[in-house]
């Protein structure tokens, strides 16, 4: 969901756009391969160097993106669209908690979210699990057709993930160049799992659960804008909230033609822009070039895998506070 006026939430982030990088544009080379359109797939035959740790060329590193937005997408998307296959959160997890062995017998659905003590530890490990599931459903589906596009797509994407050292048979480090980074999902989580403490002394009360839920999903330019940073700078924001106490209270809540939502306080981000200023700080982010993270592309008019994600955490959230309700009200009567 997107705010009539969204730069009211990221106006306060653009100072680390003018920081001088060359950007890349993963996105046109993701659309042109799944139009098929790609040259990579217009070649009947091709010579591949399988030579590990060697340098990426610009042109090389932008496809590289690309391909792992669009791998990303497939194990998110195809993850959401079983959630109703298992209630009653949607999630799954290696019952060993190996993430190679995902057998019909060591899967099993999450029904108690304090699995791992809380909710939110719980939501991180098994996501992960039920991403990696997801993942290599969708590879042995693919791999079913091996002339087409999809196998296609998923093999160049191999080769690029060889070349970064990664071994094909390799299950561990092939899903793990796709996850979302578990820096990201602390973030969400600690948003939500904090969602009463935000500041909300600009609406003069405390929002019920359906209102934070509400703004937390009104907030989602602000979780796209984040995830359009690149990793260095990612990391700095980070390491600056959790200095001022952690993401939850480095955020209010406020209201702007009835929509409630999350913005972050001028503090926090002058520390991080101070931190990013540093000299040593800008010459190591600075010798990358922009992309953002891979997950945040948008195909075929659907939300993105980020979006997507960020959105099953809220609803998981919101169940797991009105069963926290209900378990309050019965021990009470």
């Amino acid at each position: 969901m997107s705010l009539e006026n969204p730069h009211i939430i990221i106006q306060q982030l653009t100072p680390f756009e003018r920081i001088p990088q060359q950007r890349m544009h993963p996105p046109r080379q993701a659309k042109s391969y799944l139009s098929g359109q790609h040259p990579e797939l217009l070649r009947q035959s091709r010579s591949e160097s399988t030579t590990k740790n060697h340098a990426f060329t610009d042109a090389e590193q932008e496809e590289k993106f690309a391909l792992a937005g669009i791998v990303a997408d497939w194990m998110v998307q195809g993850a959401n669209e079983m959630r109703k296959h298992r209630p009653p959160f949607g999630l799954a997890y290696s019952i060993s908690g190996s993430t190679e062995d995902f057998s019909k017998n060591n899967i099993k659905v999450l029904k108690d979210a304090n699995l791992l003590g809380d909710p939110f530890s719980t939501f991180a490990f098994t996501v992960n699990h039920t991403l990696a599931i997801s993942l290599r459903q969708k590879v042995k589906q693919i791999l079913a057709t091996p002339e087409g596009r999809e196998a296609a797509i998923y093999k160049r994407h191999m080769y690029f993930a060889n070349r970064s050292g990664i071994s094909p048979d390799d299950p561990d480090g092939i899903q793990y160049s796709v996850i979302p980074s578990g820096t990201g999902l602390r973030i969400m989580g600690a948003i939500l799992a904090h969602a009463n403490d935000i500041d909300s002394t600009l609406l003069g009360r405390k929002p019920t659960v359906g209102e934070s839920a509400n703004a937390a999903r009104n907030s989602t330019p602000l979780i796209i804008k984040l995830a359009s940073f690149e990793k260095n700078i990612f990391n700095t924001i980070f390491v600056s909230v959790a200095e001022g106490g952690g993401i939850s209270k480095s955020l209010m809540i406020v209201e702007n033609d009835g929509k409630m939502y999350y913005q972050i306080k001028d503090r926090v981000l002058q520390a991080a822009i101070n931190q990013l200023s540093k000299p040593d700080v800008r010459e190591k982010v600075e010798r990358e070039k922009r992309a953002g993270c891979p997950a945040r592309m948008r195909f075929d008019g659907r939300k993105s895998a980020i979006e997507t994600l960020w959105n099953w955490y809220i609803d998981y959230s919101v169940q797991v506070s009105q069963n926290k309700t209900v378990d309050t009200a019965n021990n009470t009567c």
